[in-house]
Parts: structure tokens; sequence; C-alpha cells
């Protein structure tokens, strides 16, 4: 069927006629409305008057919320969706092309956004894609590369360091011959955090997600950000503990501290992800909580839009760490199965001779470091300020959001 879908939608792409002022936004395959497309959805919609732009989804509760924000959306499956996925010159993503339409995309323009400046290597062999090896497969390979003599596919990077991430990220993930350009950009969620145009950000913000940060603004409490990126085949949340009661007081110290720990997984991590690599066997999501001082944060949530609130961010191989450096507070890698992770998937970050965060090697240690926090945090914060300024300037070569990408499209 796949097969044949294919070879349709090829046709009909070659009859339909395209419309240049109409670009197509999706992202997570269908099924969420966040990251960098949605970013310059908003943004389009706000500013670039002249531009059609329509969001894609699978999902009927984001269609509901997108059309309610005022802005158009269109199931991807529905006749609608194919229409205008056909009809438009651009189609805008953050993963792959099956972000908006898991065909009419392919046979037309497209920009990758892309999701991040990625620490760890992420390769389709980690990720047990065995996909590549289908006959479907190879007939997509023969179409994307005649498809590239005559239709343009770029990918967008912070920079253009051929020798630096997220070039060595993603070397073994992105066909070369898939992408005839690359567009250098800041990345546009980061926007949140580096309000260079001096614009009200709660636009960018879903009706849930201003609850939301209105509800951090006014809780009174240092607020200290954990957010772990994916693990296959083991937990991301705190994974050394293995006597819970251990994360009891670490709430208790929270709450004497006067601090709040918020909390969100990495999309994978979710069951509403849907994601084959999803275990719940490995979820401690639910267990935490319980606990008053531990704030979790829901899956539909976009964490850009609320992280420039975070005073001290945990996190471990994520992108989010070059992110939160926009905002220049204190950064803890809480690192206990580095030697593990460093031989698979890889990490193309030399994380032991960085000097921009502090490292917690486990759960005890990563104990001392909040406690050193707690008792002098400016001076905490200002051990690796020259250190995360030198690093921002190093991954993020041009800090504007959308002007190159907007650019391109015109």
């Amino acid at each position: 069927m796949k097969i044949f879908k294919t070879i349709l939608f090829f046709i009909i792409s070659l009859i339909i006629k395209t419309n240049k002022k109409m670009l197509i936004f999706g992202d997570r395959a269908g099924k969420k409305f966040s990251d960098n497309s949605r970013y310059l959805f908003i943004y389009l919609n706000e500013f670039e008057k002249d531009f059609i732009c329509i969001w894609l989804t699978n999902d009927k509760k984001i269609l509901r919320n997108v059309k309610n924000l005022g802005y158009r959306a269109y199931l991807s499956k529905s006749m609608s969706g194919s229409y205008y996925a056909l009809r438009a010159y651009w189609h805008i993503y953050n993963y792959s092309e099956n972000d908006t339409h898991e065909y009419a995309a392919k046979f037309r323009n497209t920009i990758n956004l892309f999701h991040g400046t990625a620490v760890k290597k992420v390769t389709k062999k980690y990720l047990h894609n065995f996909y590549a090896k289908s006959l479907l497969n190879k007939i997509l390979t023969i179409i994307n590369f005649q498809k590239n003599k005559f239709k343009k596919s770029y990918l967008v990077y912070a920079n253009n360091k051929k020798n630096y991430i997220p070039w060595t990220s993603w070397s073994g993930f992105f066909p070369p011959w898939k992408f005839n350009g690359t567009i250098v950009s800041n990345l546009q969620r980061n926007i949140m955090l580096n309000n260079y145009l001096n614009i009200n950000l709660d636009i960018f913000r879903t009706k849930k997600e201003q609850l939301l940060f209105k509800k951090l603004v006014n809780i009174n409490k240092k607020i200290i950000g954990y957010f772990p990126t994916f693990r296959v085949g083991y937990s991301d949340l705190f994974i050394d503990v293995k006597n819970l009661e251990l994360l009891n007081q670490l709430n208790q110290d929270l709450k004497k501290n006067n601090s709040i720990m918020l909390i969100k997984k990495h999309m994978t991590g979710y069951s509403e992800d849907k994601n084959k690599f999803y275990n719940n066997t490995f979820d401690k999501f639910e267990y935490l909580k319980k606990f008053e001082n531990f704030h979790t944060i829901d899956y539909d949530i976009d964490l850009t839009s609320i992280l420039s609130l975070c005073d001290l961010v945990i996190s471990d191989y994520s992108s989010l760490i070059l992110d939160f450096l926009f905002i220049n507070k204190p950064i803890i890698l809480y690192i206990p199965d580095y030697k593990k992770y460093s031989k698979n998937p890889g990490i193309a970050l030399n994380i032991k001779k960085e000097k921009f965060f502090y490292i917690a090697n486990n759960f005890f240690e990563l104990n001392k470091l909040l406690n050193q926090y707690k008792l002098q945090p400016n001076k905490f914060s200002n051990k690796h300020n020259k250190e995360r300024l030198r690093m921002k300037k190093k991954i993020f070569e041009d800090y504007s959001c959308f002007e190159n990408i907007i650019k391109i499209i015109k």
C-alpha cells in the first residue's frame, strides 16, 4: 500500500499546481504541536501575513487547539490535508517528511528545521532502524536522489563547523544526497530564551503553557529543572537510584530550601508519544508525582515555553544544555551512565574537557552540588560564566531565529 500511495502522490505532484505562498508545517509525525516548526509557524502567521501557513497533524486535539489559536490546521490524512500538502510550495518540519504528510512532502521543497544541536551521537543503528533495508526505502532513495535535481531541500544547523556539533552528532543519520543546502540559524524555539526582537513571547505559548508559566512565575521559589534525554532499554530519570526513599529525602531537601524541581522526560519516555522504545517498566514519572516539590510536566507542554524560569538546570546529553546557554545560569550534567552512553550511541561533545557545567557522576554527587548551590547560589552560578559565554558563541553562529529561513522561503 505504501509503495502504491507513494507512486500515486508522485504522479499527482507532477500535475497539481503549487502555490509559492503556501507553507505546510508539522512536528513529531503529526503527534505534537511544538518545537522549532511551531515557533516559525506562529511567527509567520503573526508577522509575515503574505504567507498562507497551514499546520498538519494526526491528532484531533491538536487540530482543535491550533484552530482555537486562530490558525489554519487540517488532519494530515484527510482529503483537505492531502490537497493542501500537494498545493504547498514548502514543507517545514523538525524530524522528517512524516511530520507533515507521509507522501506529499517527499515531492515538495522541504526545510528540516531540525530538533537541536545534539550532544549525543544519533545513529540509525542505535535506533534499530531496519526501515532502510525495505523495498519502499530503496524506491524513495531513487526518487529523492532525482528530486533534488529540481526541488530545494535544506537542513538547518546552528553553525558551519563541519568538525563540530551538530554536524558530528548527526553525521550518520541524514543521507548527504537528501539535502542540497544548509541554512545557518539559531533554533527557532530559542526566541523564548533570547528575545532579540523584543516581542510579547506569550504569542508563542499555548493556553495551557500560559497557565503553567503564570503559575511558576507566582510560585516564589527557586526552580530547578531536571530534563534528561532518552535511553534505549533503561530509565532516563534518576537512573542510578535503586532506593526510592532517596527521592523522598530529596523532596524534603527541596522543601527546606524553598525550591521545586520541574521534571520533564524526553518525548520518547511518554506513552502518548507511542514510540516503540517506550517501556513503562522504567518509568518513574508516576511515582514522582506524589511528591509535593517535584512538578512533572505533561507531554504536550513545549519545554522551551517555560525554560527561562529555571534558576538551574540538571540534564545529561541533551541539546537542552546548549539552548540554556542563552540564559547564562548554572548547568549540572547528571551522568551515572557516562561510560555506557559514550560507547553506544556515543557523545559528540567532549564532556570531560568542557568547563561550562558541573558534573555529577551519581545521585550523591548531585545532592552535594545542589547543597553547594543552596549555600552560595551566586558563587555557584558565576564559576562557569565565561565558559558558558564562550560555548554559546561557538555553537550558535547566528543568534537570529527566523530571518535566514524566511530569506530562503522568499
